[in-house]
């Protein structure tokens, strides 16, 4: 009789710590099964950081506009500052233009006398003023001028010579075998020169 109730109790307590050991191996798979999804969880956030849309990206974005509207207003700034330039440079030789203009009267003695060699004389002086005026004038505009520009600056003034030479020529023809064809001639050449002198300060506000 003790043998059998020594017996059961022996069975109880074997079932009982098996019990045991099966809820512990339970509490493990459970324990083990949610680290994936922690990994998951901590995964997904690391990525939505860099997904689009995010915080950072918009940042970036802000950034590049304002980058841009900088660089926009800097530009109509310099545009702004040039035309300013250009518009006192023109200023400047339209003072110029004037002052060469009036200082012509110098030569006035030379003409009383109708003499052609003295009158051809006040006309050679007053040409290489304009001339002169006029290479000022035409080497500062180009220096404010892109390289397509002075290209097209170049080849206009070219043009513009030989076209000045030869109306100077056909002006002058009637007198070709006078002792006013010199005055003539250079008459013509430095009224041209003088036209041309105010084409290229107008240039300076297209």
């Amino acid at each position: 009789m003790k043998k059998n109730v020594l017996l059961i109790a022996i069975s109880l307590l074997v079932v009982m710590v098996a019990g045991c050991g099966n809820v512990k191996e339970g509490e493990k798979e459970t324990f083990t099964n949610s680290a994936p999804e922690d990994r998951n969880e901590s995964s997904t956030d690391s990525i939505s950081e860099d997904q689009p849309g995010s915080s950072t990206d918009t940042m970036r974005e802000v950034e590049g506009e304002t980058d841009n509207a900088t660089h926009v207003e800097e530009t109509s700034e310099e545009k702004i500052t040039n035309q300013q330039l250009l518009k006192e440079r023109q200023t400047y030789y339209q003072e110029k233009f004037t002052e060469v203009e009036q200082s012509m009267s110098e030569f006035d003695y030379l003409y009383k006398n109708e003499n052609s060699n003295e009158m051809a004389f006040a006309e050679e002086q007053k040409l290489n003023r304009w001339d002169n005026l006029l290479n000022d004038v035409y080497q500062d505009l180009r220096s404010h001028l892109s390289s397509e520009e002075k290209d097209a600056l170049l080849i206009q003034q070219r043009e513009w010579i030989s076209t000045r030479d030869q109306t100077a020529e056909e002006n002058a023809r009637p007198f070709l075998n006078t002792t006013s064809y010199g005055y003539e001639l250079t008459k013509s050449l430095a009224e041209l020169t003088k036209q041309r002198c105010y084409e290229l300060i107008e240039k300076y506000s297209k």
